[in-house]
């Protein structure tokens, strides 16, 4: 069963469809429905596709411009119908021109139509319900994103009438069916316990338990990902179809499942590309107009207009596959980082770690500093690795994002010079650490180091006394006696006898503001020099 392009056209999701080009075919059969987002998706074609593209695949050239239009032809392609504004502003002449000449219907889709929507209006119309095979014929030629899938997967379940998930390769479920029974975590953990065993043993047959199925879905010798099917059919299952057209139905849509990852895949890797190119321009300050960096933003599905901030996670060591399982930890379980929903993140390994940018809106600064810190913090208890985050400080501006990365590498070149670290750190917490940290030289350093300190730090060493550490506890207190007394274990008398030797040993004069600041410098210079342990 069939229905011609001007059928197609008068429902009503595509009623305010333009038809640009190519009306001498609008009887054309259209038998399937496939979206075209990656260059070679040409050479899938079977005939009589209605093919929906946002433009982001077609060639750039109007020498390939014409040829890409013979080809749909020759291939007997039912309509090519482009969603512009998004990735072209229009369509090209040229194109436009050919698509007459070969009488190939070339359509311009309302731009706040989705795919999905066109493709289950279409699918109603082309399929025969009560014939399960048209069903996977029709949806083996769709190659889909990932919320289409979770649709096509579903109408496949229903179909076979057990559950199902589709897996990548790496364990990150990409769709399942809307009630099913994986969602047990020990089921969950189970089938990639099984899917582990099939990489690191090249498997490429299905594997079966009393549980569940898993069927490897492969392209080009390549496996692009797993779909599980539960070991328990619902009711009617046996009435719906034959044990035979069930292993049909499932080699047909196994085939077509390791396209659509392979589209998946690739769609991905262009949206990967496009956030490190966008990352690298903007953290390296190339972008110097405010209007071309929200333009970029806009391009990639970024905000940009708020609060934004550079966060780097620094690894123990360069070790590419920690970062990559970084990066995975904190693009693929935000629930797990437990981000508010106002925070939006692009994270990419760039120059050996995984970079951040956030953005919130101009009320949620809070929110910022703590996301950074949550992300530490879950990423640390994942890979069981001591790392270290550091942040730059907030910009509302994107063209000011650079000064927020630099101040990132500034903060982490500050804190490999302190004696203890945190995993958290902020450029706009080091205080009057940046000034000491930045002078290199270290005997420069010691040389603002009041003399009365060393006498000091001379008396412990000979004495075998606590004296530096009283006195460095004591200022970062605030001079308070009490709470300085409850955090060295001792009575208040005895923090007095013990300031009462300080005075008499260095002459400090404990009511003086000056020399308390100086004395506050002095102890930090020497944990910077490693004179001293932290308080």
């Amino acid at each position: 069963m069939s229905v011609t392009v001007k059928e197609a056209l008068s429902t009503d999701i595509l009623r305010n469809t333009k038809i640009i080009a190519g009306r001498e075919g609008l009887d054309r059969q259209i038998l399937h429905v496939a979206v075209m987002e990656v260059p070679d998706y040409i050479h899938y074609l079977k005939g009589n596709e209605f093919i929906l593209s946002s433009g982001i695949a077609l060639p750039q050239t109007v020498p390939e411009q014409i040829d890409f239009v013979k080809q749909l032809s020759e291939r007997s392609v039912a309509a090519l119908a482009i969603k512009s504004k998004r990735f072209m502003e229009s369509i090209p002449q040229k194109m436009i021109d050919t698509a007459n000449q070969y009488h190939l219907p070339l359509l311009e889709l309302a731009p706040d139509v989705l795919y999905r929507d066109i493709m289950q209006t279409l699918f109603k119309k082309i399929i025969d319900r009560d014939t399960s095979l048209n069903l996977l014929k029709s949806a083996s030629e769709s190659i889909i994103s990932g919320s289409d899938m979770k649709t096509m997967l579903n109408s496949f379940s229903e179909l076979i009438r057990q559950k199902s998930i589709i897996m990548s390769v790496n364990g990150q479920i990409l769709a399942k069916t809307a009630v099913n029974i994986f969602s047990q975590e020990v089921m969950e953990e189970n089938i990639r316990e099984s899917i582990k065993a099939m990489t690191e043993e090249s498997k490429n047959e299905p594997v079966f338990t009393p549980a569940y199925e898993i069927y490897p879905l492969i392209i080009e010798n390549h496996t692009e990902g797993y779909l599980i099917l539960a070991n328990k059919t619902t009711a009617g299952a046996d009435k719906l179809i034959s044990a035979k057209d069930r292993q049909t139905i499932l080699k047909s849509f196994i085939t077509s499942l390791a396209l659509q990852l392979y589209s998946y895949k690739t769609l991905q890797n262009i949206q990967h590309n496009q956030n490190i190119n966008f990352l690298e321009d903007i953290l390296l300050g190339y972008l110097h107009s405010e209007a071309i960096a929200a333009q970029r933003a806009k391009a990639i599905g970024f905000p940009h207009s708020g609060l934004f901030q550079v966060a780097i996670v620094f690894a123990p060591a360069e070790d590419q596959n920690l970062l990559s399982h970084m990066q995975k930890i904190i693009t693929q379980n935000t629930a797990a980082v437990n981000l508010s929903e106002n925070i939006k993140m692009i994270a990419e390994i760039y120059h050996n770690n995984v970079v951040l940018l956030l953005h919130a809106d101009p009320s949620d600064h809070i929110n910022l500093h703590s996301a950074v810190c949550q992300i530490g913090g879950t990423i640390a208890s994942l890979v069981k690795e001591d790392i270290t985050v550091c942040a730059g400080e907030i910009k509302s501006r994107l063209i000011n994002i650079h000064s927020s990365y630099n101040e990132a590498i500034e903060t982490k070149a500050l804190i490999n010079r302190l004696p203890t670290k945190n995993r958290c750190n902020f450029f706009s917490d080091m205080g009057i650490s940046r000034l000491l940290l930045d002078i290199n030289d270290d005997q420069k350093l010691k040389s603002y180091i009041p003399n009365y300190l060393f006498t000091l730090l001379k008396y412990d060493q000979e004495n075998n006394t606590r004296l530096m550490h009283t006195l460095d506890v004591l200022l970062e207190n605030g001079n308070n006696k009490n709470e300085t007394a409850q955090d060295l274990f001792i009575h208040v008398k005895t923090l007095q006898y013990r300031i009462d030797r300080i005075k008499a040993i260095t002459g400090l004069n404990f009511k003086s503001g000056e020399q308390l600041y100086n004395t506050y410098l002095g102890i930090r210079i020497m944990r910077i020099l490693n004179m001293i342990a932290e308080a």
